[in-house]
């Protein structure tokens, strides 16, 4: 379950963040950040990502899935952003170098 999750919420908000675990409904969501949309560039949206919870301790925050539109696999590039966001090392893919 360490695979980077998008979380649509009711409020309309989007987190991004690992699932630890999912207990009775609820959603336990490592290191979760607030998704922000910036639609001021005129060559399209940018997205950046902001501290979810920020106020509160630990890197865990349950959300329960009546809060929850719904859940899906981040995209590679949001989940790259979101690891170098939260400071997990993330090993390249082995490839084979040819000369």
């Amino acid at each position: 379950m360490n695979e980077v999750t998008i979380f649509k919420l009711v409020s309309g908000e989007e987190i991004i963040g690992k699932i630890t675990s999912v207990e009775s409904g609820i959603f336990y969501i490592n290191k979760p950040l607030l998704v922000v949309t910036d639609f001021s560039d005129q060559s399209g949206p940018r997205f950046a990502f902001m501290p979810w919870g920020m106020l509160t301790e630990g890197d865990v925050k349950k959300i329960s899935e009546d809060h929850i539109i719904y859940v899906a696999a981040a995209k590679d590039n949001a989940a790259q952003n979101y690891n170098a966001a939260v400071g997990d090392i993330v090993v390249a893919p082995k490839t084979l170098i040819t000369g």
